[in-house]
């Protein structure tokens, strides 16, 4: 054995603290990755080919990661090249990795039944969720458990953000197309978590970002190594047609990589250059620099996560979220200070027709379900209407839509 340096990965911050700058998504782009020194990276998946390639694969892919993951953890969801074919299973990946909060799927492949199917970890203010393969059961059973875990997130005032992550896209416009049980799910999952905001995957090889679906991005990553997945019919490239689907903010065929820096109220999301392409079936719709941003965007909370032993929010605050509204949603608020508040809904000539929440409250975060009814009960029509929250510090009053 030979000596080698002693290495120390870094130890997530405190609860409900901002994560060190950033985490990645990564192929073969190893030293992109290295040069930021990340926190961890959210590998989405179909990690080595080893299932085409050979088993060579697997230890050239740990040994070429290792520019980084000395230092930096390796976070995975699997993808289907780990498990649907005889050249290769997930003994060879889950063997290798401790994972935190393992969980076992139903359905998942025998040869390989021992857990770490999926799995789920806070890390700072954020708490991350893998969603494992679409085995038989598999998507049923972890929507389930997932909502529990996110409940528990949503009522946790030092958890600001939940981020899910994993192989197949729910909303995808390139080769592979968007799964509609998974987006079913997941929507619904947004629809009531409003600490919900960001899903990453991969699967398709392409950037893919979504706009809010349900309070939720959805980042398809698929551009950290292989050959990119165009389906050229004549200048377009995507198989989900051109232009692209009203869901879809942005898309590009190009190698990189994704960054997402963690605040305290915000996630920032970097598209980063790579190599560019060589033709064939590496073909580039865009031009960037590589290490330059070809795509960002902010993602905002709609409320501060108090800070534990810090005390309670520092300043009052409150949102509604979704909006657009279909259904239902969540008033969201913080008290500095214990007192009476309300929150209620308003109509366009300013009449309350529902009130959600009135009396005196403990200073803290606040969270309350709309219902999208009246306070008789009856179902309130499209159109757009207000929120009203009133607490020690101060009240906010916004217009939301209500669809139907």
């Amino acid at each position: 054995m030979r000596s080698a340096p002693e290495r120390i990965t870094r130890s997530a911050p405190r609860a409900g603290a901002a994560p060190p700058p950033s985490s990645w998504r990564v192929g073969v782009v190893q030293q992109m990755v290295a040069d930021q020194r990340p926190a961890f990276t959210l590998m989405v998946g179909d990690l080595t080919y080893a299932n085409d390639h050979g088993q060579a694969q697997v230890d050239n892919h740990f040994n070429d990661v290792m520019v980084w993951s000395q230092d930096a953890a390796y976070m995975p969801a699997w993808g289907n090249h780990e498990w649907d074919s005889s050249g290769d299973d997930l003994r060879n990946y889950k063997s290798r990795l401790d994972l935190p909060n393992p969980q076992t799927s139903p359905g998942t492949p025998a040869i390989s039944n021992y857990g770490e199917d999926w799995y789920w970890f806070d890390y700072g203010n954020v708490r991350f969720i893998a969603y494992p393969e679409p085995w038989s059961g598999a998507w049923a059973d972890w929507y389930t458990r997932a909502k529990t875990l996110m409940d528990q997130a949503q009522s946790d005032p030092t958890i600001t953000f939940i981020v899910t992550m994993g192989h197949r896209p729910a909303y995808s416009s390139g080769h592979h197309p968007g799964d509609s049980t998974l987006r079913g799910y997941m929507d619904d999952l947004g629809k009531n978590h409003s600490k919900y905001k960001l899903n990453v995957n991969g699967h398709s090889h392409d950037y893919e970002r979504t706009y809010p679906q349900s309070g939720v991005i959805h980042i398809t990553a698929g551009i950290g190594g292989s050959s990119l997945e165009e389906d050229p019919s004549g200048s377009c490239l995507w198989a989900g047609g051109c232009p692209a689907p009203a869901y879809s903010a942005f898309r590009a065929f190009h190698h990189g990589i994704v960054r997402l820096t963690f605040g305290l109220r915000a996630i920032q999301i970097d598209a980063l250059c790579g190599p560019a392409g060589d033709g064939g079936t590496n073909l580039n719709d865009i031009s960037c620099t590589q290490g330059g941003v070809f795509d960002h965007v902010t993602i905002r909370s709609d409320i501060a996560a108090s800070r534990g032993p810090d005390g309670p929010p520092a300043a009052f605050s409150a949102a509604l979220a979704p909006n657009p509204v279909l259904g239902g949603g969540t008033i969201t608020f913080a008290m500095p200070r214990a007192g009476r508040a309300s929150a209620s809904i308003q109509d366009l000539a300013g009449r309350r027709v529902r009130t959600v929440v009135e009396g005196k409250l403990a200073a803290g975060i606040h969270q309350y379900a709309f219902d999208g009814r009246s306070d008789t009960g009856a179902r309130l029509p499209a159109g757009v209407y207000f929120y009203s929250v009133s607490a020690p510090g101060g009240m906010i009053t916004r217009r939301f839509a209500m669809l139907r």
